[in-house]
């Protein structure tokens, strides 16, 4: 598994209250949340968007934070 879900999966798992760590209930909507919330990020994080060949990743555009938005609004995360 990646490095980074891994992160995300013990962090839904911390955050997920008693209902998690005894067992009656697992954090996969938390989990879930935290990766479409990463992955709406990316859309305007300059580090991301200059590895993506956008230019020197400063320039975050509408429609970046348009995609973000757009992402979050789908999954229905905030």
């Amino acid at each position: 598994m990646n490095k980074r879900i891994e992160e995300l999966a013990k962090q839904a798992y911390l955050e997920g209250g008693d209902e998690v760590r005894t067992g009656r209930k697992t954090s996969m909507e938390k989990f879930a949340k935290l990766i479409v919330k990463e992955c709406a990020e990316i859309c305007t994080d300059p580090y991301h968007l200059g590895d993506a060949g956008t230019g020197d990743g400063f320039g975050i555009t509408a429609a970046d934070k348009r995609c973000a938005e757009l992402i979050k609004k789908y999954f229905g995360v905030e």
